[in-house]
C-alpha cells in the first residue's frame, strides 16, 4: 500500500438486505448513520478518480461530475442518447434556495448500494469504502436510491433519520437533481467494465 494508506479487514455479522423490504425503522437507522457519516465537514470537493481538493460550491461539484463522465470510452465514443443526457445534464438549473450555493462538502461513501451495508438485528455497517471522497452529501443519497428504486414512503423513512441525527434537510431536495447524473455515471462505468474485458 502506498504510503499513509491502511488496508484493515475484519469479520462482520449480518448480510446485505434490500432496502426495499426493510422495515422503516431499519431505514430510519441508516439515514441516522449516513448522517454520521456526512457530519465529517470538508474543505473541498473531489472528482472520482482524483483525490485532488477543489474549491468551491456545491453546483460547482456537481457541474465538475458532469465533465468528468466525459473519462469513460462509452461516452467517448459518440452515441447519440450519452450525449444528449450529458447535454441535459450541464443545462440543470441548480436553485440557490436548495443550498447548491454553498461551499459546505462532506465525507461521502462513493458507493452506497444495498451490497455495501450489512445488516446485523436491524443496525447497518457500511463497507467497501474505496470510493469514499469529499463532495455533497446529495450524491451519496442519490447514489443509494438510484440502485435501492425506493418509493416515496420509504425515502422518507431514510430523509426522518438523516434529519432527525442533525442532517442537512436540504440534501434531499438537492437528490432528484444528482440522480440522473450517478445513474448515467454507474451506467458508464459498467459498460467500460464490460467493454474492457
Amino acid at each position: 500500500l502506498p504510503e499513509g494508506e491502511m488496508l484493515v479487514h475484519d469479520h462482520l455479522r449480518g448480510e446485505p438486505m434490500a432496502l426495499r423490504e426493510l422495515p422503516a425503522e431499519a431505514r430510519e437507522r441508516l439515514g441516522a448513520c449516513l448522517e454520521v457519516v456526512h457530519r465529517a465537514i470538508r474543505p473541498g470537493y473531489m472528482v472520482w478518480p482524483s483525490l485532488e481538493v477543489r474549491e468551491g460550491t456545491r453546483a460547482d461539484a456537481f457541474r465538475a461530475r458532469v465533465e468528468v463522465l466525459t473519462r469513460y470510452r462509452a461516452a467517448r465514443e459518440g452515441l447519440a442518447e450519452i450525449d444528449a443526457r450529458v447535454d441535459a445534464l450541464r443545462s440543470t438549473d441548480l436553485p440557490a434556495a436548495a443550498g447548491w450555493d454553498e461551499p459546505v462538502f462532506s465525507l461521502l461513501h462513493g458507493d452506497l448500494s444495498s451490497g455495501n451495508i450489512i445488516w446485523d438485528a436491524g443496525r447497518p455497517t457500511l463497507i467497501d469504502w474505496e470510493f469514499a471522497r469529499d463532495g455533497d452529501p446529495a450524491e451519496d443519497l442519490a447514489y443509494l436510491t438510484s440502485e435501492a428504486r425506493l418509493d416515496p414512503e420509504q425515502l422518507a423513512d431514510i430523509a426522518e433519520g438523516y434529519v432527525a441525527a442533525g442532517g442537512e434537510a436540504w440534501a434531499f431536495a438537492r437528490l432528484p437533481v444528482w440522480l440522473p447524473l450517478v445513474r448515467l455515471d454507474a451506467a458508464l462505468w459498467w459498460a467500460d467494465y464490460w467493454l474492457e474485458r
